[in-house]
């Protein structure tokens, strides 16, 4: 509801018709589905809302909550260390290819330059961004400095007016 109250959807949406990669880790990973939906009220009063419809999958908010480190593995190979943090279960349907492996089973999705998971800590591996977004980042002095690095790519590639009217800044 916040992301359509201020165009983002339609914006995500445009980009993506335009060419650019959609990535959604955990929240971004349901909001790309179809469906999410929410029986029990565990996140919010609507029981069910409508997704970006960007990936064919469906999320259900449950009572319990996913925590746990894993180990995963890329299409292309890549080992890395993740962990899990979330509520509800994702449902994908088989029309499209996992994007990783955790414990021989598949996880996320990837289709169409799209693509979701619910794995933190992946981008944190450079190889694992260089196959999933097609380029290698810089080595960073620390987290910080990458997270600041990543906002000043954000700001030049959308362009701070158009970002600010997007979050309402």
């Amino acid at each position: 509801e916040w992301m359509r109250s201020r165009g983002l959807d339609r914006w995500l949406r445009i980009q993506h018709e335009k060419g650019a990669k959609v990535l959604g880790i955990c929240g971004g990973y349901q909001m790309l589905g179809e469906w999410i939906e929410d029986p029990h009220g565990v996140e919010s009063n609507r029981r069910c809302i409508e997704g970006l419809g960007l990936l064919p999958v469906t999320t259900v908010m449950t009572h319990e909550k996913t925590t746990e480190r894993v180990a995963a593995t890329t299409a292309n190979g890549v080992s890395f260390a993740a962990y899990e943090i979330h509520m509800g279960r994702t449902d994908r349907r088989a029309v499209a290819g996992p994007l990783t492996w955790v414990d021989g089973r598949p996880e996320g999705m990837r289709m169409d330059r799209v693509a979701g998971s619910y794995l933190h800590g992946a981008l944190e591996n450079p190889d694992v961004v260089e196959e999933w977004l097609g380029f290698r980042p810089e080595e960073a002095a620390s987290k910080e400095a990458s997270y600041d690095r990543l906002a000043d790519w954000l700001e030049e590639s959308a362009g701070a007016r158009v970002l600010e009217k997007l979050l309402g800044g």
